[in-house]
């Protein structure tokens, strides 16, 4: 179960990796609506924004992009993550990725960015979710 102190790693980890790039492409081939909140073409409507930082607040971490008021929030629920390509990730008793392996075998959706790098939102328990949420109905 990811606590509060591997919530902020996995912030502070999106955070180095890919501030300033752009979505280059979104893919998945698991599109759980009870874990992916949002419509296929909503999620496209990302591509080609430039991430400008990456905030916290519990559980729950958004992507903020410039020249948006939407943003793409995670809540992690159980044992949901957002697993660098490259970087190792973290252990928890229902969710282990072996080195090597990508995308991880419960992926929900993978970001891949102009800067070489990607992510994935990992999840198997569906108690977690991603939505895009507007700036002003933030906590």
């Amino acid at each position: 179960m990811p606590e509060l102190v591997e919530v902020e790693r996995t912030r502070k980890s999106i955070e180095t990796h890919f501030v300033g790039a752009k979505i280059q492409g979104i893919t998945g081939s698991k599109f759980d609506e009870k874990i992916l909140r949002v419509e296929k073409a909503a999620i496209g409507d990302f591509v080609g924004r430039q991430l400008k930082s990456v905030k916290r607040k519990g559980k729950c971490l958004w992507l903020e992009f410039n020249g948006s008021s939407s943003h793409l929030l995670f809540h992690f629920g159980l044992i949901g993550d957002l697993i660098v390509r490259g970087i190792e990730a973290p252990v928890y008793r229902h969710l282990k990725i072996t080195s090597g392996e990508w995308p991880p075998n419960s992926t929900q959706i993978q970001f891949i960015f102009d800067n070489n790098k990607e992510f994935a939102f990992v999840e198997t328990r569906k108690i977690g979710f991603m939505k895009i949420w507007f700036f002003f109905f933030l906590f």
